[in-house]
Protein backbone atom coordinates (compact mmCIF):
# COMPACT_ATOMS: atom_id res chain seq x y z
CA UNK A 1 0.00 0.00 0.00
CA UNK A 2 1.14 3.74 -0.60
CA UNK A 3 2.32 5.34 2.61
CA UNK A 4 0.90 7.87 3.85
CA UNK A 5 2.34 11.67 3.94
CA UNK A 6 2.87 13.87 6.78
CA UNK A 7 0.40 16.42 5.06
CA UNK A 8 -2.13 13.56 4.31
CA UNK A 9 -2.54 13.21 8.34
CA UNK A 10 -2.38 17.25 9.03
CA UNK A 11 -5.23 17.08 6.20
CA UNK A 12 -7.27 14.59 8.03
CA UNK A 13 -6.37 15.61 11.40
CA UNK A 14 -7.83 19.64 10.31
CA UNK A 15 -10.70 18.19 8.75
CA UNK A 16 -11.54 15.74 11.99
CA UNK A 17 -11.54 18.76 13.79
CA UNK A 18 -13.21 21.33 11.84
CA UNK A 19 -16.12 17.88 12.01
CA UNK A 20 -16.47 18.57 16.17
CA UNK A 21 -16.25 22.26 15.89
CA UNK A 22 -19.41 21.98 13.30
CA UNK A 23 -20.86 18.70 15.40
CA UNK A 24 -20.02 20.91 18.86
CA UNK A 25 -22.14 24.20 17.66
CA UNK A 26 -24.60 21.96 16.56
CA UNK A 27 -25.16 20.40 19.72
CA UNK A 28 -25.27 23.42 21.59
CA UNK A 29 -27.89 25.22 19.34
CA UNK A 30 -30.49 21.84 19.76
CA UNK A 31 -29.38 21.58 23.69
CA UNK A 32 -31.79 24.15 26.18
CA UNK A 33 -28.78 23.83 28.47
CA UNK A 34 -26.74 26.58 30.09
CA UNK A 35 -23.96 24.91 27.01
CA UNK A 36 -26.58 25.71 24.61
CA UNK A 37 -26.20 29.23 25.32
CA UNK A 38 -22.93 29.85 24.21
CA UNK A 39 -23.55 30.53 20.47
CA UNK A 40 -23.37 34.12 20.30
CA UNK A 41 -23.90 34.92 23.76
CA UNK A 42 -21.62 37.49 23.82
CA UNK A 43 -22.68 38.85 20.71
CA UNK A 44 -26.29 39.75 21.73
CA UNK A 45 -25.44 41.48 24.19
CA UNK A 46 -23.85 43.55 22.35
CA UNK A 47 -26.73 43.96 20.14
CA UNK A 48 -29.29 44.60 23.09
CA UNK A 49 -27.19 47.28 23.96
CA UNK A 50 -27.00 49.02 20.67
CA UNK A 51 -30.43 48.26 19.99
CA UNK A 52 -31.26 50.12 22.92
CA UNK A 53 -29.02 53.12 21.64
CA UNK A 54 -30.99 52.67 18.35
CA UNK A 55 -34.19 53.06 19.92
CA UNK A 56 -33.59 55.36 22.62
CA UNK A 57 -30.25 56.69 23.35
CA UNK A 58 -27.23 55.98 25.26
CA UNK A 59 -28.80 58.73 27.95
CA UNK A 60 -31.55 56.77 28.22
CA UNK A 61 -29.19 53.39 29.12
CA UNK A 62 -27.43 55.45 31.53
CA UNK A 63 -30.81 56.58 33.43
CA UNK A 64 -31.63 53.05 33.48
CA UNK A 65 -33.05 53.75 37.28
CA UNK A 66 -35.98 55.38 35.66
CA UNK A 67 -36.98 52.69 33.75
CA UNK A 68 -35.79 49.18 35.24
CA UNK A 69 -36.92 47.50 32.64
CA UNK A 70 -35.55 46.96 28.53
CA UNK A 71 -37.56 48.12 25.63
CA UNK A 72 -40.24 45.82 23.45
CA UNK A 73 -38.20 43.74 20.77
CA UNK A 74 -35.47 42.61 23.45
CA UNK A 75 -34.82 40.38 26.14
CA UNK A 76 -35.70 40.72 29.99
CA UNK A 77 -33.20 41.61 31.87
CA UNK A 78 -32.34 41.01 35.34
CA UNK A 79 -31.20 44.03 38.09
CA UNK A 80 -27.50 42.34 38.32
CA UNK A 81 -27.17 42.68 34.10
CA UNK A 82 -28.68 46.35 34.47
CA UNK A 83 -25.76 46.91 36.49
CA UNK A 84 -23.37 45.31 33.56
CA UNK A 85 -25.29 46.84 30.67
CA UNK A 86 -22.13 48.70 30.00
CA UNK A 87 -19.25 46.38 30.19
CA UNK A 88 -17.10 48.10 27.60
CA UNK A 89 -16.65 52.00 26.61
CA UNK A 90 -20.04 53.13 24.35
CA UNK A 91 -17.68 54.48 22.17
CA UNK A 92 -16.97 50.73 21.02
CA UNK A 93 -21.06 50.06 20.74
CA UNK A 94 -21.17 52.15 18.04
CA UNK A 95 -20.19 49.80 15.33
CA UNK A 96 -22.63 47.11 16.39
CA UNK A 97 -25.33 50.09 15.85
CA UNK A 98 -25.21 49.02 12.43
CA UNK A 99 -25.73 45.53 12.79
CA UNK A 100 -28.84 46.13 15.43
CA UNK A 101 -30.70 47.56 12.39
CA UNK A 102 -30.57 43.79 10.87
CA UNK A 103 -32.70 40.86 12.58
CA UNK A 104 -29.99 39.11 15.25
CA UNK A 105 -29.25 35.89 13.46
CA UNK A 106 -28.56 37.17 10.36
CA UNK A 107 -26.37 39.65 12.01
CA UNK A 108 -24.42 37.26 14.36
CA UNK A 109 -23.82 35.51 10.91
CA UNK A 110 -22.55 38.96 9.01
CA UNK A 111 -20.68 39.97 12.41
CA UNK A 112 -18.62 36.15 12.37
CA UNK A 113 -17.72 36.49 8.48
CA UNK A 114 -16.63 39.78 8.92
CA UNK A 115 -14.54 38.90 11.70
CA UNK A 116 -12.73 35.63 9.66
CA UNK A 117 -12.47 37.84 6.52
CA UNK A 118 -10.42 40.62 9.00
CA UNK A 119 -8.62 38.23 10.13
CA UNK A 120 -7.20 36.45 7.23
CA UNK A 121 -6.82 39.50 5.80
CA UNK A 122 -4.88 40.85 8.86
CA UNK A 123 -2.58 38.17 9.43
CA UNK A 124 -1.67 38.42 5.51
CA UNK A 125 -0.80 41.96 6.17
CA UNK A 126 1.14 41.38 9.43
CA UNK A 127 3.13 39.03 7.25
CA UNK A 128 3.85 41.47 4.29
CA UNK A 129 4.58 44.35 6.68
CA UNK A 130 7.14 42.40 8.39
CA UNK A 131 8.57 41.14 5.17
CA UNK A 132 7.79 37.43 6.45
CA UNK A 133 7.03 34.80 3.79
CA UNK A 134 2.98 34.72 3.06
CA UNK A 135 1.22 32.53 4.99
CA UNK A 136 0.25 29.67 3.59
CA UNK A 137 -3.35 28.25 2.84
CA UNK A 138 -2.61 25.21 5.39
CA UNK A 139 -1.45 27.50 7.66
CA UNK A 140 -4.14 29.78 7.65
CA UNK A 141 -6.57 27.15 7.85
CA UNK A 142 -4.76 25.52 11.04
CA UNK A 143 -5.26 29.37 13.06
CA UNK A 144 -8.89 29.77 12.02
CA UNK A 145 -9.60 25.99 13.07
CA UNK A 146 -7.38 26.95 16.60
CA UNK A 147 -9.67 26.54 19.66
CA UNK A 148 -9.57 30.35 20.71
CA UNK A 149 -10.49 31.47 17.04
CA UNK A 150 -13.53 28.83 17.26
CA UNK A 151 -14.97 30.21 20.83
CA UNK A 152 -14.54 33.99 19.81
CA UNK A 153 -16.34 32.95 16.74
CA UNK A 154 -18.69 30.82 18.16
CA UNK A 155 -19.85 33.63 21.08
CA UNK A 156 -19.26 36.45 18.88
CA UNK A 157 -16.89 38.09 20.49
CA UNK A 158 -14.48 41.29 19.65
CA UNK A 159 -11.09 39.63 20.20
CA UNK A 160 -10.12 39.70 16.55
CA UNK A 161 -9.93 43.45 16.69
CA UNK A 162 -7.76 42.43 20.23
CA UNK A 163 -5.37 40.69 17.95
CA UNK A 164 -4.92 43.57 15.46
CA UNK A 165 -3.86 46.10 17.78
CA UNK A 166 -1.53 43.43 20.05
CA UNK A 167 -0.46 42.89 16.17
CA UNK A 168 0.32 46.90 15.59
CA UNK A 169 2.01 47.31 19.10
CA UNK A 170 4.41 44.64 18.29
CA UNK A 171 5.46 45.95 14.82
CA UNK A 172 5.69 49.30 16.36
CA UNK A 173 8.18 47.98 18.86
CA UNK A 174 9.91 46.61 16.12
CA UNK A 175 10.11 50.24 14.23
CA UNK A 176 11.37 51.94 17.47
CA UNK A 177 8.03 53.50 17.74
CA UNK A 178 7.04 53.93 21.64
CA UNK A 179 4.27 56.44 20.94
CA UNK A 180 2.60 54.70 18.30
CA UNK A 181 2.75 51.06 19.78
CA UNK A 182 1.53 52.85 23.07
CA UNK A 183 -1.53 54.35 21.32
CA UNK A 184 -2.41 50.60 19.81
CA UNK A 185 -1.89 49.34 23.79
CA UNK A 186 -4.78 51.33 24.39
CA UNK A 187 -7.01 49.70 21.65
CA UNK A 188 -7.16 46.93 24.69
CA UNK A 189 -9.17 49.31 26.88
CA UNK A 190 -11.98 47.55 24.77
CA UNK A 191 -11.39 44.45 27.79
CA UNK A 192 -10.19 47.26 30.34
CA UNK A 193 -8.74 44.31 31.96
CA UNK A 194 -6.11 43.62 29.59
CA UNK A 195 -4.45 46.71 30.55
CA UNK A 196 -4.35 45.76 34.84
CA UNK A 197 -0.49 43.80 33.96
CA UNK A 198 0.56 46.16 30.97
CA UNK A 199 -0.49 49.26 32.38
CA UNK A 200 1.23 48.34 35.84
CA UNK A 201 4.60 47.05 33.71
CA UNK A 202 5.11 50.20 31.82
CA UNK A 203 5.21 52.23 34.72
CA UNK A 204 8.37 49.45 36.10
CA UNK A 205 9.70 50.10 33.30
CA UNK A 206 9.18 54.11 33.09
CA UNK A 207 8.56 53.42 29.39
CA UNK A 208 6.63 57.48 29.66
CA UNK A 209 6.56 57.64 26.08
CA UNK A 210 4.80 54.28 25.51
CA UNK A 211 2.49 55.55 28.02
CA UNK A 212 2.11 58.88 26.76
CA UNK A 213 0.83 56.88 23.41
CA UNK A 214 -1.70 55.23 26.26
CA UNK A 215 -2.93 58.55 27.13
CA UNK A 216 -3.46 59.50 23.94
CA UNK A 217 -5.77 56.49 23.00
CA UNK A 218 -7.60 56.32 26.32
CA UNK A 219 -8.58 59.83 26.28
CA UNK A 220 -10.02 60.02 23.00
CA UNK A 221 -12.01 57.07 23.62
CA UNK A 222 -12.87 57.94 27.21
CA UNK A 223 -13.75 61.86 25.32
CA UNK A 224 -16.05 60.28 22.69
CA UNK A 225 -17.80 57.81 25.61
CA UNK A 226 -18.48 60.84 27.33
CA UNK A 227 -19.49 62.81 24.69
CA UNK A 228 -22.28 59.80 23.98
CA UNK A 229 -23.49 59.07 27.63
CA UNK A 230 -22.66 61.95 29.66
CA UNK A 231 -21.46 61.78 33.26
CA UNK A 232 -24.08 59.43 34.49
CA UNK A 233 -23.00 56.51 31.71
CA UNK A 234 -19.97 57.10 32.38
CA UNK A 235 -20.32 56.14 35.89
CA UNK A 236 -22.37 53.10 34.97
CA UNK A 237 -19.60 51.91 33.19
CA UNK A 238 -17.44 52.20 35.81
CA UNK A 239 -19.91 50.30 38.26
CA UNK A 240 -20.21 47.52 35.33
CA UNK A 241 -16.33 47.23 35.93
CA UNK A 242 -17.12 46.83 39.15
CA UNK A 243 -20.00 44.09 38.96
CA UNK A 244 -18.00 42.36 36.12
CA UNK A 245 -14.53 41.83 38.49
CA UNK A 246 -16.71 40.21 40.76
CA UNK A 247 -18.37 37.62 38.00
CA UNK A 248 -20.46 38.76 35.72
CA UNK A 249 -23.73 36.55 35.49
CA UNK A 250 -22.87 35.31 31.42
CA UNK A 251 -19.58 33.98 32.69
CA UNK A 252 -18.40 30.48 31.81
CA UNK A 253 -15.15 30.70 34.21
CA UNK A 254 -14.99 26.81 34.00
CA UNK A 255 -14.48 26.68 30.18
CA UNK A 256 -11.69 29.23 30.59
CA UNK A 257 -7.77 28.93 30.64
CA UNK A 258 -6.47 30.60 33.73
CA UNK A 259 -6.22 30.29 37.26
CA UNK A 260 -10.08 31.15 37.48
CA UNK A 261 -10.66 27.93 35.60
CA UNK A 262 -8.52 26.16 38.34
CA UNK A 263 -10.49 27.66 41.07
CA UNK A 264 -13.79 26.52 39.78
CA UNK A 265 -12.55 22.94 38.95
CA UNK A 266 -10.32 22.54 42.13
CA UNK A 267 -13.23 23.85 44.37
CA UNK A 268 -15.89 21.12 42.84
CA UNK A 269 -13.59 18.67 43.23
CA UNK A 270 -12.34 19.86 47.14
CA UNK A 271 -13.70 22.51 48.39
CA UNK A 272 -13.27 26.59 47.57
CA UNK A 273 -11.04 26.79 50.62
CA UNK A 274 -8.60 24.79 48.59
CA UNK A 275 -9.35 26.01 45.64
CA UNK A 276 -8.83 29.60 46.29
CA UNK A 277 -5.49 28.84 47.54
CA UNK A 278 -4.13 27.17 44.43
CA UNK A 279 -5.35 29.89 42.31
CA UNK A 280 -4.39 32.69 44.82
CA UNK A 281 -0.72 31.25 44.97
CA UNK A 282 -0.87 30.91 41.39
CA UNK A 283 -1.59 34.14 40.63
CA UNK A 284 0.78 35.97 42.83
CA UNK A 285 3.58 33.85 41.43
CA UNK A 286 2.64 34.71 37.78
CA UNK A 287 2.53 38.23 38.75
CA UNK A 288 6.17 38.04 40.42
CA UNK A 289 8.05 36.32 37.71
CA UNK A 290 6.46 38.62 35.66
CA UNK A 291 7.45 41.44 37.29
CA UNK A 292 11.03 40.13 38.35
CA UNK A 293 11.13 39.51 33.96
CA UNK A 294 10.55 43.31 33.39
CA UNK A 295 12.82 44.85 36.40
CA UNK A 296 15.00 45.47 33.97
CA UNK A 297 14.14 48.29 31.37
CA UNK A 298 13.68 46.64 28.12
CA UNK A 299 13.45 49.61 25.70
CA UNK A 300 17.35 49.96 26.67
CA UNK A 301 17.44 46.57 24.59
CA UNK A 302 16.76 45.45 20.91
CA UNK A 303 13.33 46.32 19.84
CA UNK A 304 12.55 42.21 19.79
CA UNK A 305 13.04 42.43 23.94
CA UNK A 306 10.22 44.72 24.26
CA UNK A 307 8.29 42.02 21.82
CA UNK A 308 8.93 39.38 24.05
CA UNK A 309 8.12 41.21 27.11
CA UNK A 310 4.65 42.46 25.30
CA UNK A 311 3.61 39.03 24.79
CA UNK A 312 4.89 37.68 28.12
CA UNK A 313 2.85 40.56 29.82
CA UNK A 314 -0.12 39.54 27.80
CA UNK A 315 0.00 35.87 28.79
CA UNK A 316 0.29 36.76 32.41
CA UNK A 317 -2.81 38.76 31.75
CA UNK A 318 -4.27 35.95 30.37
CA UNK A 319 -3.57 33.63 33.14
CA UNK A 320 -4.36 35.60 36.10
Amino acid sequence: PKTRTSQYWLNLALAGLLLFYVLYAAWQAVTPTMMGTQIANDYYQYIRVARMANSLDFAWIADWRGLGQAPAGTAPISAREWEEILPYPPVFTLPFQFLAFLEPRVSYWIWIAINIVVLILYLRFFARRLNLQPVPTRLMVMILASLPVFLNLLAGQVNIWLLICVGEVLRALLEQKPIKAGMWIGGLILKPQMLMVIGLLLLVQRAWRTLAGLAITSSIVASVSFLLVGPSGVALMLRSWMVAAQGPVNEWAEGMMNWRMIYEHLSNITNTWIGGTVAVLGMLVITGLTLYAWRRPLHAGPPLYSVIGILGALTATALV
